[in-house]
């Protein structure tokens, strides 16, 4: 590290990133890649097994715990391991209870993990997570799933979970100095995140600390398509046609112009210039209730043509309810009680109107005062 200090200029760990780093992404793809700790019966198969890309791989996962733990605790494991097994044979574990004593004697935050445990889904498992990040720009709520990558269907892929270290920045507050995790992502949990502006952009992974790459081509649509015009949506839609890839149709569905989601709900039940298969429709209509439903105009259109979006079956209560728990605004949901009234008979009504009620009830719990200031702004 004296060295890195020494020659900023040279930018060493920049390089590390581009060449190492995800060189290792690259190579440690491969259906048949060991892991980097593996059982051996002898020393000829240790030869035949080992795999270049871990040479690159090792390094990189051992920068992620540097920056985990912080230069000074990662110093001084590493003098403890070395002045305890300078004369004798040691393993991983040797290694990570070094490390962990150095941990526990610091004031870097750790209650959340233990070295071991968490190294040891890095060391034991092939290639890599994935983190996926879903933003509800309705709540402010953050949602960070991890999955195993590769993702391929035609392949057989181990269901493996890792610990993963959370960093973020956000606009609001812009800071990509320090990379000790704020979350912890594990393998039976995943991370909601409140508080973040729905206005604001947000990084996750910050100076690329971690073996994960963050979803960036599906944010990347999804962020450009919120506030782009007709043109460019059409241009969009037909990269989607062109390459049928899946996250572009949930991405078409961030367009914050609700003339542009009742266009792309049009053609999407008409089957006319978009060809979709039940799955498909599902991801795309889901996705515009999702971001979409408390939009006048927008639910107007749903309510309109509820026997469309039935996709060709009777309309039933889990219609409506699919509407309704989507919607968090009191005059949204009783504009749906007045369509019921209005167009069904008197038990689908009062069905519906239990449903209503129920999801008033539910979001009255959640938020408080808020939806209690909305219904008495109402009553004025």
């Amino acid at each position: 590290m004296k060295i890195i200090q020494i020659f900023k200029d040279w930018r060493i760990m920049e390089t590390f990133v581009t060449d190492i780093q995800m060189f290792s992404l690259h190579m440690d793809v491969a259906e048949k890649v060991e892991p980097i700790v593996l059982e051996v019966s002898n020393p000829k198969e240790l030869f035949k097994r080992s795999i270049l890309s871990n040479y690159r791989k090792a390094p990189a996962i051992l920068r992620m715990l540097h920056h985990i733990i912080t230069n000074e605790v990662f110093r001084n494991g590493l003098i403890k391991y070395l002045n305890t097994h300078q004369f004798s044979s040691a393993s991983s574990d040797d290694l990570w209870n070094a490390l962990q004593a150095a941990l526990d004697e610091s004031d870097v935050p750790h209650n959340e993990y233990r070295l071991k445990e968490v190294m040891d889904t890095w060391i034991t498992q092939r290639h890599f997570p994935m983190i996926r990040v879903t933003r509800n720009y309705k709540t402010g709520e953050t949602i960070l799933t991890q999955e195993h990558f590769p993702l391929d269907d035609d392949k057989q892929i181990d269901d493996n979970k890792w610990w993963i270290p959370v960093t973020f920045t956000t606009q609001t507050n812009p800071d990509f100095t320090s990379t000790v995790p704020t979350h912890w992502l594990s393998p039976d949990q995943n991370i909601t995140i409140d508080g973040i502006d729905p206005a604001d952009w947000i990084i996750v992974n910050l100076q690329a600390t971690g073996k994960v790459p963050p979803n960036l081509k599906k944010w990347t649509f999804c962020s450009g398509i919120r506030q782009a015009n007709a043109s460019t949506w059409n241009k969009v839609l037909d990269k989607y046609i062109e390459e049928e890839e899946v996250d572009i149709l949930e991405c078409l569905a961030y367009s914050e112009d609700p003339d542009i989601i009742i266009n792309y709900l049009n053609i999407s039940l008409s089957n006319d210039t978009l060809t979709l298969n039940g799955n498909q429709l599902f991801i795309v209509y889901y996705s515009i209730l999702n971001m979409h439903a408390d939009n006048e105009l927008v639910l107007d259109y749903l309510l309109e043509n509820i026997k469309r979006i039935a996709f060709g079956h009777p309309v039933t209560e889990d219609t409506f309810n699919n509407i309704i728990t989507s919607v968090h605004s009191n005059d949204m949901l009783d504009k749906i009680s007045k369509f019921a009234k209005t167009n069904f008979n008197d038990m689908y009504e009062k069905h519906v109107k239990d449903m209503i009620n129920d999801r008033k009830s539910k979001l009255s719990n959640k938020f408080g005062s808020l939806w209690q200031n909305q219904l008495e702004d109402k009553g004025r």
